[in-house]
């Protein structure tokens, strides 16, 4: 009799893992950009997720305004509009890039350290980057936070956190308002304003800017103080990532 019942009641909890569990599955492959604006000079890194960059075919429709080197790589050469094309399998992925003039030092007008970290990023990530920017004259480089301090978070999944968890959701509630929440774990999409849950499950941090092949950081509880500005390697993010929270629709 009791086998009888344990056969009955292991199809359904089998069920409930397989609902309640989320799959990397449904996170489809596609280009990190479909489109940037970037100086001449300056270069911007693309990437396509869940795909091997042996396997990829890159292409400039305008390589004496941009080029791309067959990793991706995506440099201005003078002011226009390029579109870069990569192939992937059978598939096929765009970005638009738009290059702009390099401004003279002499008819450059003086400008923040955040107007000159936005280069290369959308107006969106952008905007994203100056509202979790304009949190650091309040949470101050080296500022004591500690893991007891604890945020009601308003993107959903979570109810709050606590420590790191805490400081990265007041910046990402600070650029992302209520917007709602996803999780994935596709470390290989991550973008500016993600929260990267890393070092096997132990840490969060939020994702500053991308330069070249490099994420910089913003995140409480280093060492119980806030820091802003260690970098990571995108590729060790990727070995050590856990999952990726973002609002991004």
């Amino acid at each position: 009799m009791k086998t009888y019942r344990y056969r009955r009641i292991l199809p359904v909890f089998l069920l409930l893992i397989a609902i309640l569990v989320p799959s990397e599955r449904v996170f489809a492959a596609g280009l990190n950009r479909t489109s940037a604006r970037i100086a001449v000079g300056s270069r911007l890194q693309l990437t396509v997720s869940s795909a091997k960059p042996s396997a990829l075919r890159w292409k400039s429709s305008k390589p004496a305004v941009a080029t791309v080197t067959g990793k991706g790589l995506v440099s201005g050469k003078k002011a226009g509009k390029a579109v870069i094309t990569v192939t992937a399998g059978s598939r096929k992925y765009t970005c638009s890039v738009t290059v702009v003039k390099k401004q003279s030092t002499a008819a450059r007008k003086p400008t923040t350290k955040v107007d000159s970290n936005t280069v290369g990023m959308t107006s969106r990530e952008a905007k994203i980057y100056k509202a979790m920017y304009a949190k650091k004259s309040v949470y101050r480089e080296g500022m004591s936070w500690k893991s007891d301090r604890f945020y009601a978070w308003r993107g959903g999944i979570f109810r709050g956190g606590y420590g790191c968890v805490a400081f990265a959701f007041r910046l990402s509630d600070a650029a992302f308002g209520s917007a709602p929440a996803k999780i994935h774990y596709n470390l290989r999409n991550v973008r500016i304003g993600d929260i990267v849950r890393f070092g096997k499950n132990a840490h969060s941090v939020v994702v500053m800017k991308i330069v070249g092949n490099t994420a910089v950081f913003a995140e409480g509880c280093y060492g119980d103080k806030v820091h802003w500005g260690r970098t990571m390697t995108l590729a060790k993010l990727r070995s050590e990532g856990s999952y990726v929270l973002t609002r991004y629709a």
